[in-house]
């Protein structure tokens, strides 16, 4: 009778060890990996103050971005929803929107976590193209796990050059690298 209940319990453990190996050696693959995660990441968390864009406009977006990401990274549908919703009406002050604000409302109008991540990674896309050259102080990090999307892999923009993956959420958090620093 125990044998039975631990069998479910080992196929769990099992998945999960898979998973865990597969991100890992994506990383190694492609020179990264837990070890050498002090040349690719500092412990300096960015302070509020330290980030500002040439356009105001784009910074609100920005910040509200940042919600949506940790909604997402929270794997909270109704926030995320709510989050994008307010984004939309933000971005609609920066100039060249068209492609964030047709990501937001793919977003919003997703029925499920999986259908707003996908729109997520368009949506940061299209954003990072709208932030590069617009920072006038402060570092954004671009992130990218190699697993999201079915292996397809996906970006998101953080102001904390720290791995907290909005694609899988708490189910595999540290799964990816940053890319590339804008300043």
């Amino acid at each position: 009778m125990k044998t039975t209940k631990l069998i479910p319990l080992a196929i769990v453990f099992a998945f999960i060890s898979i998973l865990s190996t597969s991100c890992n050696q994506q990383k190694k693959e492609h020179g990264h990996d837990h070890a050498d995660k002090g040349a690719h990441q500092h412990t300096n968390e960015a302070k509020p103050g330290d980030l500002s864009f040439k356009d105001t406009n784009l910074k609100a977006a920005f910040d509200q971005y940042e919600l949506l990401r940790v909604a997402l990274t929270e794997t909270d549908f109704d926030k995320s929803k709510s989050s994008a919703l307010i984004l939309q009406t933000v971005v609609k002050k920066v100039e060249g929107n068209e492609k964030v604000l047709a990501s937001t409302q793919a977003i919003a109008n997703a029925g499920t976590i999986d259908a707003q991540r996908l729109a997520f990674s368009d949506l940061t896309n299209n954003l990072t193209a709208l932030i590069k050259g617009n920072l006038s102080s402060g570092e954004l990090y671009l992130a990218h796990c190699p697993m999201a999307l079915d292996n397809t892999g996906a970006f998101w923009i953080t102001q904390v050059n720290e791995i907290k993956n909005p694609y899988f959420g708490d189910m595999m958090l540290k799964c990816g690298t940053v890319k590339e620093t804008l300043n």
